[in-house]
């Protein structure tokens, strides 16, 4: 599932395949992909551990 938001009217939606026009406004050409806040927070949260064990390999030398 796509998460899309329309860069002219700011529709936000979610889709299986990436439509051509906005289904609200009906813009060309002017859909995103956007992160859902469960992307965000396993990105941070994959990030910090690879953080934290960049961390504990140093303070191992």
């Amino acid at each position: 599932m796509l998460n899309l938001q329309c860069t002219k009217c700011n529709y936000r939606f979610s889709k299986e395949q990436m439509p051509k026009r906005c289904p609200y406004c009906g813009a060309d050409g002017t859909l995103k992909k956007t992160q859902s806040a469960q992307d965000l927070l396993d990105s941070t949260i994959a990030e910090q551990a690879m953080i934290d064990h960049e961390r504990e390999a140093r303070h191992q030398k």
